[in-house]
């Protein structure tokens, strides 16, 4: 009788270990999946920066000149009427520099062209 509780208590703490094993073994899977996931976003999002820079740095060579040219005319044009006094080739050589600077720093061509 003896013996058989000793048996009993025997087969329920192995029981209770391996349940325990078998816990620790799910929760280990758990936080593997976990941070397969997390460098899984990572690897997305570095992706996506890249890509980014990427396009960021392309849109210039799919600038036209000639849309680059009407813009300084445009700049020219406008500087002309608000300064009468101040001769073409300075105005032509503010619209040039201001284009320039524009293109340089804006970091797409939709504000190169709106500014």
């Amino acid at each position: 009788m003896q013996n058989q509780q000793q048996l009993q208590q025997q087969l329920q703490l192995q029981l209770q270990q391996q349940q325990q094993q078998l816990q620790q073994q799910q929760l280990q899977q758990q936080q593997q999946f976990q941070q397969q996931q997390q460098q899984q976003q990572q690897q997305q999002l570095q992706q996506q920066h890249v890509l980014q820079q990427q396009q960021q740095q392309d849109w210039r060579s799919t600038l036209p000149t000639e849309e680059r040219l009407l813009l300084i005319r445009r700049l020219s044009e406008s500087l002309k009427a608000l300064s009468p006094t101040i001769t073409d080739p300075k105005i032509l050589e503010l619209a040039k520099t201001f284009e320039n600077v524009t293109y340089q720093r804006s970091p797409n061509k939709v504000l190169v062209m709106l500014k």
